[in-house]
């Protein structure tokens, strides 16, 4: 939000992508299937398992389909892997590379996977976090309007123009640098104040609807411009609606201070 919002420290974009697979946890098997092989090439079966599993975590309801489906998936890429493997394709640096990175990755996953069962995050811990965050995240939301300059002499100009009877949502549109509202004449998305970076939550406090600052705020981004165009009461969602997600956010910052501390402890030259 172009400066408005710090980096929320307890969301960690990076590994939520890795926790969603990190947090799978297989199926109990159906019946097992036949072994297969394929031009004398035995296809074991816990790989029909994985592909399985993972169809029914994903919601997939009718097990005989799914098991049919994963057992022609299995034959056409033992198939396909035949054939490559004789042509010079599989002689390719960057492919064997590829395929070597690719099975570090899936060690590197059940790693963490079984670190994070060895260091589970305690309910008391989850819901303390629950606390604090409400805490910090007011009791107010703002709708902002504002323009985004790069400098300050610019920003100072553009508070000019607007005493002068200059349109607010105009000068938004043509001169701010922010993309995300420049169309929408400055407007922001609805924000908790306590979302707010300092400088912006300490520019607003006071602000009643309709107020614009006197004199520009810094942020990240540049020089804003901002103007309060309404706010309500914000009222924190129950303990039960987020405690879920908020466990797979402290999980994933323990995961990122587990790798930083091993990264600190590496020797690397």
């Amino acid at each position: 939000m172009s400066g408005f919002m710090p980096v929320f420290r307890r969301v960690l974009a990076l590994f939520a992508a890795m926790l969603c697979v990190l947090s799978w946890t297989p199926a109990m098997a159906q019946p097992a299937a036949p072994a297969l092989t394929v031009n004398g090439q035995a296809i074991p079966q816990i790989k029909i398992d994985l592909l399985v599993n993972s169809a029914l975590e994903a919601g997939q309801q009718d097990v005989a389909a799914v098991r049919t489906q994963a057992r022609e998936s299995l034959i056409q890429h033992e198939i396909l892997l035949q054939a490559a493997r004789k042509t010079p394709v599989a002689q390719q640096a960057a492919v064997q590379a590829q395929a070597q990175f690719n099975a570090e990755t899936t060690l590197v996953r059940a790693y963490l996977q079984q670190w994070l069962q060895q260091n589970p995050i305690a309910p008391d811990a989850v819901r303390k976090e629950y606390e604090t965050l409400k805490q910090s995240a007011g009791v107010r939301e703002l709708l902002l309007r504002h323009i985004l300059l790069a400098t300050q002499d610019e920003a100072v100009k553009v508070l000019g123009q607007i005493a002068a009877g200059g349109k607010f949502e105009d000068l938004a549109a043509s001169l701010s640098q922010d993309p995300n509202s420049k169309q929408a004449g400055g407007l922001m998305p609805w924000v908790v104040q306590g979302l707010l970076t300092p400088e912006v939550a300490k520019a607003t406090a006071s602000l009643s609807k309709g107020q614009m600052v006197s004199a520009p705020v810094k942020g990240s981004a540049g020089f804003h411009i901002i103007r309060l165009e309404d706010s309500r009461p914000f009222t924190a969602p129950e303990f039960a609606q987020v405690q879920a997600q908020l466990q797979r956010n402290m999980e994933a910052q323990a995961v990122n201070a587990h790798i930083q501390k091993l990264r600190e402890q590496a020797s690397v030259k």
